[in-house]
């Protein structure tokens, strides 16, 4: 064989072996999984409990400050959230989050939130993340969750696929979300205040949401509810309303 011809058998065998090589590398970056992930998805169960039901017990606290006037915080952990992930999300929210998401887990940093979970497929599984800008939008009472990533493992993943999950989740839960943009990336806007509040005389007010290394805190205050505009009042109130709904697509920063 001349050398010429041993030059391009071999050239033939590289090319020949590139979409195994490559096919392999995608595998490997699909299986990789977030740190923070595997910190969290390897706590004791009775770790985990204790902190689902801290956060219970904070979440309790807060519904009993919002039910008297005056100003009410919120202060819960990364660890205490994702202990009621794992102790009591699936007993509570049987469903939730489908079949095929298991393990939901997150992490909070100083602007964001980093939310992952274990995708079940037919043929492999993988951990899919998603990075989340979280504040306070424009629109009272309401918060914002930009989605500026998602990735199966190191692998980018299109976020059209992950909508369509939080959609039919907040479907199942009631959520109050709306949708936008920003700058390209999706926007989800939830209304956190109650659609009907049970006690006419009050009214919540969520004022501020902060993000800090491993802690979420809420902070707002409770009033007397301000009497009823008058019908023609509540006309002009509306269609300023729907024009601010308009507006309020973007928000804080």
């Amino acid at each position: 064989m001349s050398p010429r011809t041993k030059k391009t058998v071999l050239v033939a065998i590289v090319l020949s072996g590139l979409p195994l090589v490559g096919g392999l590398w995608a595998y490997r970056a699909s299986q990789r999984v977030p740190a923070f992930y595997a910190k969290a998805i390897g706590a004791p169960p009775d770790v985990q409990h204790a902190r689902g039901a801290a956060l219970e017990r904070r979440a309790l606290e807060l519904h009993n400050q919002t039910r008297r006037r005056g100003r009410w915080e919120l202060d819960v952990t990364a660890d205490q959230l994702n202990g009621w992930l794992a102790a009591d999300l699936p007993r509570k929210f049987p469903g939730l989050p489908p079949p095929d998401l298991l393990d939901p887990r997150v992490a909070i940093d100083e602007d964001r939130l980093l939310f992952a979970c274990r995708h079940q497929g037919a043929r492999f599984s993988t951990v899919i993340s998603l990075t989340i800008e979280v504040g306070m939008a424009e629109t009272p009472n309401t918060v914002f969750l930009r989605l500026v990533k998602a990735r199966a493992g190191l692998l980018p993943l299109p976020l059209k696929r992950v909508l369509d999950q939080i959609k039919t989740a907040a479907q199942q839960t009631d959520l109050a979300l709306r949708w936008a943009q920003q700058d390209g990336d999706p926007v989800a806007l939830l209304s956190v205040a109650p659609a009907r509040d049970r006690r006419p005389a009050k009214q919540i007010v969520l004022e501020s949401l902060r993000l800090a290394p491993n802690r979420l805190v809420l902070s707002g205050r409770t009033d007397n509810r301000k009497p009823l505009l008058s019908d023609r009042n509540k006309a002009h109130s509306h269609l300023s309303d729907s024009d601010g709904i308009e507006k309020n697509h973007a928000v804080q920063r």
